[in-house]
Protein backbone atom coordinates (compact mmCIF):
# COMPACT_ATOMS: atom_id res chain seq x y z
CA UNK A 1 0.00 0.00 0.00
CA UNK A 2 1.19 2.97 -0.90
CA UNK A 3 2.14 5.89 1.53
CA UNK A 4 -0.39 9.19 1.83
CA UNK A 5 0.24 12.12 1.05
CA UNK A 6 -0.49 15.30 3.79
CA UNK A 7 -2.12 17.52 2.05
CA UNK A 8 -1.17 20.30 4.49
CA UNK A 9 2.15 19.27 4.27
CA UNK A 10 1.79 19.62 0.61
CA UNK A 11 0.38 23.06 1.01
CA UNK A 12 3.40 24.65 2.39
CA UNK A 13 6.16 22.96 0.30
CA UNK A 14 3.89 25.13 -2.28
CA UNK A 15 4.68 28.32 -0.97
CA UNK A 16 8.26 29.14 -2.40
CA UNK A 17 6.35 28.39 -6.02
CA UNK A 18 3.09 30.67 -5.03
CA UNK A 19 4.84 33.38 -4.28
CA UNK A 20 7.03 33.43 -7.39
CA UNK A 21 3.89 32.96 -9.55
CA UNK A 22 2.31 35.71 -7.70
CA UNK A 23 5.21 38.74 -8.19
CA UNK A 24 5.12 37.22 -11.89
CA UNK A 25 1.38 38.02 -12.35
CA UNK A 26 1.77 41.89 -10.41
CA UNK A 27 4.59 42.76 -12.28
CA UNK A 28 2.58 43.97 -15.50
CA UNK A 29 1.36 47.22 -15.70
CA UNK A 30 -2.18 46.05 -16.29
CA UNK A 31 -2.01 44.00 -13.43
CA UNK A 32 -1.55 46.65 -10.40
CA UNK A 33 -4.65 45.87 -8.87
CA UNK A 34 -4.01 42.62 -8.26
CA UNK A 35 -1.87 43.64 -5.32
CA UNK A 36 -4.66 45.03 -3.83
CA UNK A 37 -7.07 42.18 -4.50
CA UNK A 38 -4.76 40.07 -2.98
CA UNK A 39 -4.16 41.79 0.51
CA UNK A 40 -8.36 42.64 0.44
CA UNK A 41 -8.67 38.70 0.45
CA UNK A 42 -5.34 38.23 2.74
CA UNK A 43 -7.12 40.42 5.30
CA UNK A 44 -10.89 39.95 5.01
CA UNK A 45 -10.74 36.10 3.62
CA UNK A 46 -12.49 33.91 6.14
CA UNK A 47 -13.48 30.08 5.89
CA UNK A 48 -17.52 30.20 5.40
CA UNK A 49 -19.87 27.15 5.85
CA UNK A 50 -23.04 26.71 4.16
CA UNK A 51 -25.95 24.97 6.05
CA UNK A 52 -29.52 24.02 5.03
CA UNK A 53 -32.00 24.62 7.69
CA UNK A 54 -31.78 21.15 9.82
CA UNK A 55 -28.19 20.91 9.69
CA UNK A 56 -28.46 24.59 10.92
CA UNK A 57 -30.47 23.98 13.73
CA UNK A 58 -28.76 20.58 14.40
CA UNK A 59 -25.39 22.20 14.53
CA UNK A 60 -26.48 25.26 16.53
CA UNK A 61 -28.53 23.29 19.22
CA UNK A 62 -25.81 20.01 19.78
CA UNK A 63 -22.48 22.18 19.80
CA UNK A 64 -21.51 20.06 16.97
CA UNK A 65 -20.44 20.16 13.41
CA UNK A 66 -20.32 16.46 11.66
CA UNK A 67 -18.49 16.03 8.80
CA UNK A 68 -19.71 13.75 6.07
CA UNK A 69 -18.19 10.56 8.00
CA UNK A 70 -19.39 11.67 11.48
CA UNK A 71 -22.97 12.42 9.88
CA UNK A 72 -23.25 8.94 8.16
CA UNK A 73 -21.70 6.87 11.18
CA UNK A 74 -24.52 8.76 13.05
CA UNK A 75 -27.10 8.10 10.80
CA UNK A 76 -26.70 4.42 10.12
CA UNK A 77 -27.67 3.78 13.76
CA UNK A 78 -31.04 4.33 13.13
CA UNK A 79 -31.18 3.45 9.45
CA UNK A 80 -30.32 0.24 9.67
CA UNK A 81 -27.53 0.83 6.64
CA UNK A 82 -23.95 0.33 7.02
CA UNK A 83 -21.79 3.60 7.08
CA UNK A 84 -20.91 3.42 3.49
CA UNK A 85 -24.16 2.88 2.80
CA UNK A 86 -25.12 5.77 4.47
CA UNK A 87 -22.39 7.71 2.37
CA UNK A 88 -23.43 6.61 -0.67
CA UNK A 89 -26.93 7.68 -0.11
CA UNK A 90 -25.71 10.74 1.16
CA UNK A 91 -23.03 11.87 -1.63
CA UNK A 92 -25.01 10.37 -4.49
CA UNK A 93 -22.87 10.71 -7.63
CA UNK A 94 -19.76 12.50 -5.71
CA UNK A 95 -19.74 9.48 -3.32
CA UNK A 96 -16.84 7.81 -5.75
CA UNK A 97 -14.68 11.28 -5.99
CA UNK A 98 -14.75 12.36 -2.30
CA UNK A 99 -14.34 9.21 -0.89
CA UNK A 100 -10.82 8.86 -3.53
CA UNK A 101 -9.98 12.32 -2.69
CA UNK A 102 -10.50 11.57 1.06
CA UNK A 103 -8.59 7.89 1.25
CA UNK A 104 -5.39 9.70 -0.91
CA UNK A 105 -4.65 11.98 2.07
CA UNK A 106 -3.59 11.17 6.00
CA UNK A 107 -6.49 11.94 8.32
CA UNK A 108 -8.25 12.09 5.06
CA UNK A 109 -12.12 11.07 6.93
CA UNK A 110 -11.51 13.69 9.19
CA UNK A 111 -11.51 16.81 6.64
CA UNK A 112 -13.59 19.91 6.67
CA UNK A 113 -14.59 21.69 3.85
CA UNK A 114 -15.54 24.99 3.29
CA UNK A 115 -14.90 27.69 1.38
CA UNK A 116 -12.91 31.59 0.97
CA UNK A 117 -15.42 34.19 1.82
CA UNK A 118 -14.48 38.03 1.87
CA UNK A 119 -17.93 39.04 2.26
CA UNK A 120 -21.51 38.03 0.25
CA UNK A 121 -23.45 34.63 0.70
CA UNK A 122 -20.86 32.46 -1.22
CA UNK A 123 -21.63 29.28 -2.51
CA UNK A 124 -25.51 29.51 -1.50
CA UNK A 125 -26.49 26.56 -3.93
CA UNK A 126 -25.05 24.61 -1.01
CA UNK A 127 -27.13 26.05 1.52
CA UNK A 128 -28.94 29.13 2.40
CA UNK A 129 -27.53 29.86 6.03
CA UNK A 130 -23.42 31.14 5.03
CA UNK A 131 -21.85 30.72 8.62
CA UNK A 132 -18.69 32.63 8.91
CA UNK A 133 -15.92 31.13 11.17
CA UNK A 134 -13.61 34.15 13.30
CA UNK A 135 -10.23 34.97 11.46
CA UNK A 136 -8.71 32.99 14.03
CA UNK A 137 -10.32 29.79 13.41
CA UNK A 138 -8.64 27.42 12.80
CA UNK A 139 -6.64 27.20 16.16
CA UNK A 140 -3.95 25.51 14.15
CA UNK A 141 -2.69 26.94 10.83
CA UNK A 142 -0.51 24.70 9.80
CA UNK A 143 -4.08 22.34 9.80
CA UNK A 144 -5.90 24.48 6.95
CA UNK A 145 -4.85 24.19 3.06
CA UNK A 146 -6.84 26.27 0.38
CA UNK A 147 -7.44 24.51 -3.01
CA UNK A 148 -7.72 27.12 -5.93
CA UNK A 149 -10.70 25.08 -7.15
CA UNK A 150 -12.90 22.80 -5.83
CA UNK A 151 -11.64 19.48 -4.71
CA UNK A 152 -13.70 17.15 -6.53
CA UNK A 153 -12.10 18.78 -10.23
CA UNK A 154 -8.99 16.93 -9.34
CA UNK A 155 -10.60 13.82 -9.30
CA UNK A 156 -11.46 11.20 -11.84
CA UNK A 157 -14.66 9.14 -11.83
CA UNK A 158 -12.83 6.29 -10.52
CA UNK A 159 -11.69 8.29 -7.56
CA UNK A 160 -7.96 8.94 -8.19
CA UNK A 161 -6.83 11.82 -7.28
CA UNK A 162 -4.33 14.10 -9.57
CA UNK A 163 -1.93 14.52 -6.93
CA UNK A 164 0.39 16.14 -8.69
CA UNK A 165 -1.65 18.75 -10.31
CA UNK A 166 -3.10 19.42 -7.05
CA UNK A 167 -0.52 20.59 -4.96
CA UNK A 168 0.36 23.52 -7.62
CA UNK A 169 -2.66 24.25 -6.47
CA UNK A 170 -2.26 24.67 -2.90
CA UNK A 171 -1.92 27.35 -0.31
CA UNK A 172 -1.34 27.64 3.43
CA UNK A 173 -3.37 30.45 5.05
CA UNK A 174 -0.34 32.86 4.58
CA UNK A 175 -0.44 32.88 0.91
CA UNK A 176 -4.82 32.73 0.69
CA UNK A 177 -4.15 35.95 -0.25
CA UNK A 178 -1.70 35.18 -3.36
CA UNK A 179 -3.55 31.96 -4.06
CA UNK A 180 -7.01 34.22 -5.60
CA UNK A 181 -4.83 36.82 -7.18
CA UNK A 182 -3.36 33.79 -9.42
CA UNK A 183 -6.59 32.36 -10.15
CA UNK A 184 -8.35 35.61 -10.70
CA UNK A 185 -5.57 37.65 -12.68
CA UNK A 186 -7.25 38.02 -15.55
CA UNK A 187 -10.61 39.33 -14.20
CA UNK A 188 -9.34 41.72 -11.64
CA UNK A 189 -8.35 44.70 -13.79
CA UNK A 190 -11.75 44.97 -15.02
CA UNK A 191 -13.75 44.08 -11.63
CA UNK A 192 -15.14 46.84 -9.60
CA UNK A 193 -13.74 46.72 -6.04
CA UNK A 194 -17.38 46.26 -5.31
CA UNK A 195 -17.94 42.95 -6.98
CA UNK A 196 -14.98 40.95 -5.34
CA UNK A 197 -16.28 39.27 -2.47
CA UNK A 198 -18.52 37.51 -5.04
CA UNK A 199 -15.75 36.77 -7.75
CA UNK A 200 -13.86 35.03 -4.49
CA UNK A 201 -16.71 33.12 -3.86
CA UNK A 202 -20.23 32.50 -5.34
CA UNK A 203 -20.78 29.84 -8.11
CA UNK A 204 -17.26 29.02 -8.06
CA UNK A 205 -14.69 29.24 -4.97
CA UNK A 206 -11.25 28.53 -3.09
CA UNK A 207 -12.14 25.76 -1.52
CA UNK A 208 -10.95 25.11 2.35
CA UNK A 209 -9.78 21.80 3.72
CA UNK A 210 -9.22 21.92 7.59
CA UNK A 211 -9.36 19.28 10.67
CA UNK A 212 -10.64 21.42 13.86
CA UNK A 213 -14.62 20.86 14.26
CA UNK A 214 -16.01 24.44 14.28
CA UNK A 215 -18.13 24.95 17.23
CA UNK A 216 -20.85 27.90 17.58
CA UNK A 217 -18.86 29.60 19.79
CA UNK A 218 -16.33 29.95 16.36
CA UNK A 219 -18.76 31.56 14.39
CA UNK A 220 -18.35 35.52 13.29
CA UNK A 221 -21.75 35.98 11.74
CA UNK A 222 -24.36 34.12 9.72
CA UNK A 223 -25.34 35.48 6.79
CA UNK A 224 -28.83 34.81 4.60
CA UNK A 225 -30.10 36.43 1.46
CA UNK A 226 -32.35 39.30 1.59
CA UNK A 227 -34.94 36.95 -0.65
CA UNK A 228 -34.97 33.95 1.73
CA UNK A 229 -35.55 36.51 4.64
CA UNK A 230 -38.54 37.90 2.37
CA UNK A 231 -40.34 34.95 2.00
CA UNK A 232 -40.15 34.01 5.50
CA UNK A 233 -41.32 37.41 6.16
CA UNK A 234 -44.51 36.84 3.50
CA UNK A 235 -44.58 32.74 5.71
CA UNK A 236 -44.78 34.77 9.18
CA UNK A 237 -47.82 37.01 7.66
CA UNK A 238 -49.52 34.71 5.53
CA UNK A 239 -49.69 32.52 9.08
CA UNK A 240 -51.23 35.00 10.59
CA UNK A 241 -54.68 34.65 7.90
CA UNK A 242 -54.77 31.63 6.66
CA UNK A 243 -53.01 28.12 7.09
CA UNK A 244 -49.35 27.00 6.45
CA UNK A 245 -48.96 23.66 4.37
CA UNK A 246 -46.84 21.31 5.71
CA UNK A 247 -44.10 22.28 3.93
CA UNK A 248 -44.20 25.69 4.62
CA UNK A 249 -45.08 25.32 8.29
CA UNK A 250 -41.75 23.37 8.70
CA UNK A 251 -39.66 25.86 6.50
CA UNK A 252 -40.78 28.63 9.07
CA UNK A 253 -40.88 26.55 12.31
CA UNK A 254 -36.51 25.99 11.09
CA UNK A 255 -36.30 29.76 10.47
CA UNK A 256 -38.04 30.95 13.80
CA UNK A 257 -35.85 28.14 15.67
CA UNK A 258 -32.76 29.39 13.87
CA UNK A 259 -33.42 32.68 14.46
CA UNK A 260 -33.96 32.46 18.43
CA UNK A 261 -30.59 30.31 18.71
CA UNK A 262 -28.50 32.87 17.40
CA UNK A 263 -30.01 35.21 19.29
CA UNK A 264 -29.41 33.41 22.25
CA UNK A 265 -25.85 32.33 21.57
CA UNK A 266 -25.65 36.07 20.78
CA UNK A 267 -24.29 35.68 16.99
CA UNK A 268 -24.61 38.07 14.13
CA UNK A 269 -27.06 37.47 11.92
CA UNK A 270 -27.58 39.47 8.99
CA UNK A 271 -29.19 39.72 5.38
CA UNK A 272 -27.47 40.19 2.10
Amino acid sequence: MSQKNNLFDLAGKNSGRLKALYETCVSGATKSGLATFADFVQQNGKISIHFRPAAMTGFLTTGRHLNAYERAEMAAKGSGLTRKEELERHQGKYYAKRSGFDAAFESGEDFRYGALNAGGMGARHYGEYCVVLKGEFPETAQEIAYIKDDSLSYVDSAGNVDVAQLEKNLAMASHKGQLAAIKHENEIPTSAEVGWPALLCSDTYIEAVFLQSPTPVAIDRVRISVQDRREYMRLAYKARTTELDETERKRSRQYMEIRKLLQKKNILSEGV
